[in-house]
């Protein structure tokens, strides 16, 4: 699953960044977007069940140390990241790092509540999350037609931006992590025969297949009790949306995100005797899934760089401005062709890479810190 987040984060990316903005319109275009709209929160959740294995392994002084030092490490690699790859004036922007690196210090410090006290947390976050926007002055901070943030740089617009007003701000975004986190001690935690395990996993299918039709159901447009003119006012939960995160969004992508990962357990990971398991686990496509898995860190910074610094060096050449062939660079069928090769040209330098350990990525960087 983190494999598919980074892959299909990396096509997005490519997409929006390199593909002329006068092909959003298109069919190729809008399947591209529809996909992209799925990695961020398969991939915050995955943070949290990564979270709860990792503290599972260890004793408690260990797991909160470790914790701590990886929270914090990640939050720093998203600002270093941010400062390279877009410069200065974007530094507080809070990029998907940024905030793993708050959620994974914020889910720590609520390992302990219960299953029903994080679901009421979640539900609280999806709830109240819009009212605060607005309280905050969120739409004066955005530009919806370009879908860019902006603020002051003052302690107050950082603070907000951190809080609820950037790309990826911890409300609403830390629920995927807390839900991530919970899915795991639910399912894998605790010493319950194989078969409550497996119960426990369809239970989880089944919130989240009951999360995804409620949120589907939200954006559809319904007439009030009493009206039945067609041309009658029509009322909707919310629209579907990427910023802000909207309530019908969360409610889908929860579900994806739940429906995945029990669906795959239950699937390849249950204690069963499914084919389809031992086909997995004899596929060359496993390996393949692992590396990208394995370093998605490295891949997700360095994909930047290796897609954002030639449209920046080709505009300063031709008209002296970095953004001159940003999101105008080639067209949007070239740049899913771009994303391509990257995958096949990085797979070969993770095989290189993988011979001597890891050594010098982000992830080795990553596991030297968190130990001390």
């Amino acid at each position: 699953l983190r494999a598919l987040a980074i892959v299909l984060m990396i096509q997005i990316h490519f997409v929006d960044n390199l593909g002329y903005s006068s092909e959003h319109g298109t069919l190729l275009y809008s399947i591209s977007a529809w996909l992209g709209v799925i990695p961020a929160p398969l991939f915050t959740f995955l943070a949290g069940m990564s979270l709860f294995i990792s503290l599972s392994k260890y004793p408690p002084e260990t797991g909160r140390r470790q914790t701590l030092r990886r929270g914090l490490a990640v939050f720093v690699i998203g600002l270093v990241h941010y400062l390279i790859n877009w410069g200065a004036d974007y530094l507080f922007d809070w990029d998907i790092l940024t905030f793993i690196g708050s959620a994974l210090i914020i889910v720590y410090l609520l390992r302990k509540v219960n299953l029903a006290g994080i679901v009421a947390i979640i539900l609280g976050v999806i709830a109240f999350s819009p009212f605060l926007r607005n309280l905050s002055g969120y739409n004066s901070h955005w530009n919806f037609i370009l879908r860019e943030y902006t603020h002051a740089w003052t302690l107050k617009d950082i603070f907000l931006g951190w809080s609820l007003q950037g790309y990826f701000p911890v409300l609403p975004w830390i629920i995927f992590p807390l839900a991530g986190y919970a899915a795991g001690r639910s399912i894998l935690g605790g010493e319950d025969s194989p078969r409550r395990q497996r119960a426990r996993g369809w239970v989880t299918v089944g919130v989240g297949v009951a999360s995804t039709l409620v949120g589907i159901l939200g954006i559809r447009d319904y007439m009030p009790y009493g009206y039945s003119s067609p041309t009658a006012w029509r009322v909707h939960l919310s629209p579907i949306t990427f910023y802000p995160a909207s309530t019908t969004y969360l409610l889908i992508l929860l579900g994806v995100c739940l429906i995945s990962f029990a669906g795959l357990w239950l699937l390849l990971d249950s204690k069963s005797q499914s084919p389809w398991r031992a086909k997995w686990e004899q596929s060359q496509l496993l390996t393949v899934v692992q590396r990208y898995s394995r370093y998605s860190l490295s891949v997700y910074v360095f994909h930047h760089s290796f897609h954002l610094w030639p449209i920046y060096l080709a505009g300063w050449l031709y008209a002296n401005d970095r953004w001159y062939y940003y999101a105008d660079a080639v067209p949007v069928w070239a740049a899913l062709g771009i994303w391509g090769l990257f995958l096949v040209v990085f797979y070969f330098a993770l095989v290189k890479w993988e011979k001597v350990n890891g050594r010098y990525s982000l992830e080795w960087v990553l596991a030297r810190f968190a130990k001390g």
